[in-house]
């Protein structure tokens, strides 16, 4: 099984990021995971290059988890917060 994703970016108040379309979707796989090039995503900044991403992923509540990451590409710096919710069985 697999589950389709789809992409949506998001600059700063007043700058734009131009995006390549044809990239903003996609599938994850069952029990997978995606990688994702955003250099294959992102094709310009009108200002500095950060901005948001939002993943949404079309699935059951019960099977989709998150991460939440941040990079910074100049001093190659990368955190990563899995956001898993707790069993409430």
């Amino acid at each position: 099984m697999v589950r389709p994703y789809a992409l949506s970016v998001r600059g700063e108040a007043g700058k734009a990021i131009a995006t390549n379309a044809a990239n903003l979707a996609g599938e994850i796989p069952a029990n997978g995971t995606r990688v994702i090039d955003l250099s294959t995503v992102l094709r310009g900044f009108t200002a500095a290059p950060r901005g948001t991403i939002n993943v949404s992923i079309a699935g059951p509540d019960r099977d989709i988890q998150g991460l939440y990451q941040i990079v910074q590409p100049a001093a190659g710096g990368v955190s990563n917060h899995v956001m898993v919710r707790p069993e409430t069985n």
